[in-house]
């Protein structure tokens, strides 16, 4: 079970051990960023705090980030780690949805960029919020 700590009123921050995953809510959908370890659940914790439609993104393939994914029928995964996700094996009936370098996905006046930073996996990403009150 995760520790749960809320950064803002649309932003919290989950603590699973070492492993640190976050939800951002925008006025039209939600994404869960990785699902941590140990947090099979991790879909239902976010529906407790936000009632947006909810999808994951996978910074990476590896399964100290993954341990939620079954709970979600769509993932948001940059294609070069789809191998060694192995989501449609592992995770039948979750549907793959590609991230590419530069894309920006809307969560409803809440824009999140995707940059993709291989290394640690071929497809490791990160998102930049953009936030307007400053």
């Amino acid at each position: 079970m995760a520790d749960i700590i809320q950064i803002d009123e649309n932003t919290w921050r989950f603590e699973d051990g070492f492993v640190r995953f976050f939800l951002l809510a925008g006025e039209d959908k939600a994404v869960m960023i990785d699902s941590g370890v140990n947090c099979p659940n991790a879909a239902d914790l976010a529906k407790e705090l936000t009632d947006k439609p909810l999808f994951l993104l996978n910074t990476h393939g590896d399964g100290d980030h993954t341990s939620g994914t079954s709970c979600f029928s769509e993932i948001y995964l940059h294609p070069a780690d789809f191998t060694g996700c192995e989501v449609n094996t592992r995770y039948p009936g979750v549907r793959l949805v590609e991230l590419s370098d530069g894309e920006v996905l809307d969560l409803g006046n809440r824009p999140l960029k995707i940059i993709h930073i291989p290394g640690h996996t071929s497809g490791s990403v990160c998102g930049q919020v953009y936030s307007f009150d400053i």
